[in-house]
């Protein structure tokens, strides 16, 4: 993600619409934002350190996305961008969101149980918050990305 934002001159982010989903994520103590992108290019599937904006909200919040086919869960492999917005919980369908790439974590994997994939995910946000834990990300009073 570092060398596409070198290119762009900025962090590459994409626009969407936050839609209902099957609330899995909420099932297994993740509750994730369903994004329908208006983008028609996104990064390749894969786990990202993200950072979310709600157009309903005066405040970016830190995330971490997933872009891939879930094949843990799922068998019908349709892809699908959902991000889990830490300490974050409101009702936001229909809101629209912009999603800042910030670092790929890993590669879309498939996982022998929900047990594993529960604990790749507990990883995953982990990682995520150190990665902001030593680079904050801050937004100026237009909301343009201002990372330190």
């Amino acid at each position: 993600m570092r060398a596409v934002a070198l290119a762009l001159g900025r962090t590459y982010f994409i626009d969407g619409r936050v839609v209902p989903g099957r609330r899995l994520g909420r099932k297994i103590g993740f509750p994730t934002v369903n994004i329908d992108p208006a983008n028609e290019l996104f990064p390749g599937s894969g786990v990202y350190v993200t950072t979310s904006r709600l157009e309903s909200f005066a405040r970016s919040f830190e995330s971490v996305t997933n872009i891939g086919v879930r094949p843990t869960l799922y068998e019908n492999y349709a892809l699908t961008i959902e991000s889990h917005i830490f300490d974050f919980d409101s009702n936001v369908y229909g809101d629209v969101i912009r999603l800042y790439f910030h670092q790929l974590l890993r590669r879309e994997q498939q996982f022998r149980s929900a047990l594993e994939l529960n604990r790749q995910i507990h990883a995953d946000i982990e990682r995520s918050r150190r990665f902001f834990a030593r680079h904050p990300i801050r937004f100026n009073e237009i909301g343009v990305l201002q990372q330190s």
